[in-house]
């Protein structure tokens, strides 16, 4: 029997640090009757291939659970999340290396006697990890922002700190076209972007003065980057700066609320996911500046209440996006939904995960996708375990 821990604390802290904003500019492209209607239309044109597929756990008797992973070079996999389970006390970040198959290999925590949150995670180009979090550990005045560097096997090799004496914490982070790191945040309630170089000395770091919230940062072939999110009032956007973190352009789209994650596809355009106070998801696409093209607008079945934070673009030319749905607002979270959407934002496919949260997702070599979050296998909320989920092409696990 796992002992209950506060997990309404965890909801409020959670719901506390997203309320951070970031300034996207004054530009509003609301847009007028831009609803698309979707259609279920199998749109593949080559054959996928047959992919492997699992649902594995990871954690304690306590709460756990993961906020990013991907496919390493060795076809395994590593998550980065949380655990009360384990560690020096309190929250932990806590690293896992999987195999092939998402059987456990290896895990690592880091932290000290205050909590520590594993946001990020990346494997670098010497075949260890870069891992972004926040902590109030290892002497800091307040909570920073912490960018911590692993070797293969999870040991630590340096760790550096932002924020100062001012409340900070990460969103996204970026292993950057000159092997540094991008990081984006909120530093005393402004948003905050810091640019390191590969060994975590910072080269420069922005405090933005407007009021709005960046969740999702991509780097562009200038060396510059896009990032999306929305304010505190709840009008999405997207914008891009230069590879000194100086504004070129942004636009505002207030019907739209929160956007929480942008790909950019190779002709310059880009894709962006989020949802708005309504109550509904979308899949938005914009040319390179951010002009509006389409939307597609949609409801999951059975979602009091909804978010759609994780995006990702398949190599069919079709985008994958997760949705984590409530029974309401101030309930726990109830499944994880994936939704396939092709080229021209109309829906190919919708199913169910074995999570009950989470906020990112990847593809994988074989054409399949990854996600991880919260899993509740054991029935035991508030606790809970690491959810590792691989599917098919087509959003499925094997039996």
């Amino acid at each position: 029997m796992k002992r209950m821990v506060n997990a309404t604390l965890f909801i409020c802290i959670s719901l506390v640090l997203i309320s951070f904003v970031f300034s996207c500019g004054d530009d509003d492209d609301s847009m007028a009757n831009p609803t698309m209607t979707p259609t279920v239309t199998p749109t593949v044109t080559n054959t996928p291939q047959e992919a492997t597929t699992f649902f594995k756990t990871f954690g304690g008797e306590n709460y756990d659970y993961g906020f990013c992973s991907e496919q390493t070079s060795d076809g395994g996999y590593i998550v980065v999340g949380e655990t009360y389970s384990y560690g020096a006390g309190s929250l932990d970040i806590y690293l896992i290396k999987a195999d092939e198959f998402g059987n456990e290999i290896w895990s690592r925590t880091y932290g000290g006697d205050r909590a520590d949150h594993g946001s990020q995670v990346h494997q670098t180009n010497d075949g260890g990890y870069i891992i972004s979090g926040y902590t109030g550990n290892f002497g800091v005045p307040d909570v920073n922002i912490v960018l911590l560097k692993t070797d293969s096997m999870g040991n630590e090799q340096w760790k550096s700190f932002f924020g100062g004496s001012d409340f900070t914490v990460d969103y996204s982070l970026l292993i950057t076209s000159d092997n540094g790191y991008i990081i984006a945040g909120a530093r005393a309630n402004k948003p905050y972007l810091v640019k390191t170089d590969q060994t975590g000395l910072l080269e420069w770091e922005k405090i933005y003065a407007d009021y709005r919230r960046c969740y999702s940062i991509q780097q562009l072939p200038s060396g510059g980057y896009i990032l999306a999110g929305g304010s505190h009032y709840y009008t999405a956007c997207l914008y891009e700066v230069d590879r000194a973190g100086e504004i070129v352009w942004s636009h505002d789209y207030s019907d739209l609320g929160q956007i929480y994650s942008v790909v950019r596809q190779n002709d310059g355009s880009l894709v962006a996911t989020g949802s708005s106070t309504d109550n509904w998801s979308y899949l938005i696409k914009t040319d390179s500046t951010g002009i509006f093209e389409w939307k597609t607008i949609f409801n999951e079945e059975g979602c009091g209440y909804q978010r759609s934070e994780g995006l990702v673009s398949d190599s069919f030319g079709g985008f994958v996006v997760i949705t984590t749905c409530w029974y309401s607002a101030d309930s726990y979270p109830r499944t994880v939904i994936m939704t396939r959407f092709n080229a021209a934002g109309e829906i190919d496919w919708s199913t169910d995960t074995e999570l009950i949260a989470g906020k990112s997702i990847v593809t994988t070599a074989d054409d399949g996708y990854l996600t991880c979050g919260w899993a509740n296998e054991n029935d035991d909320l508030p606790d809970g375990d690491i959810g590792l989920f691989k599917t098919d092409f087509y959003g499925q696990v094997a039996n």
